[in-house]
């Protein structure tokens, strides 16, 4: 068994592989794959060779946060906090804008003599408006030409 984890309960192991507290190869493999799980800690642990443990003593605590840093995060989040309100304030307004544009769009493309025209002159533009109001509106145009 890894010293390093032998008087460890479960959820300490996985505080500690997800503190990136260990240089243990299994911990950056758990991070990657963004798995934490216990299960996963005891399967990689069962299937590690005795040269892939960490030694005991060698894998660093975790560095606590100073007063300043964690001032500057409780700062950084109430912004952040205050900025996802504001969007969710003003998101309803403008998706119904989007909605009503897209909408006034896929009427103009349907206009045929309007249509033929940007097929002849702007035929990659075409596509690229359809795609934005099916991906909007989630219908899909309903022209008689097609790009």
């Amino acid at each position: 068994m890894d010293p390093y984890f032998e008087n460890a309960k479960p959820n300490q192991v996985v505080a500690i592989l997800k503190a990136g507290a260990c240089s243990h190869s299994s911990g950056h493999f758990m991070s990657t794959i963004s798995n934490y799980s216990v299960t996963l800690a005891k399967t990689i642990l069962a299937a590690s060779t005795t040269e892939q443990l960490a030694k005991a003593g060698t894998c660093k605590a975790p560095r606590a946060l100073s007063p300043e840093q964690l001032a500057q995060l409780e700062q950084e989040m109430t912004s952040s906090q205050a900025g996802l309100a504001a969007l969710k304030d003003t998101y309803g307004a403008d998706r119904l804008e989007l909605q009503v544009a897209c909408r006034y769009l896929s009427t103009i493309l349907e206009n045929i003599p309007i249509r033929k025209h940007l097929l002849a002159h702007h035929a990659d533009l075409v596509r690229e408006l359809e795609q934005i109001t099916t991906d909007v509106t989630g219908e899909h145009p309903t022209n008689r030409l097609s790009p």
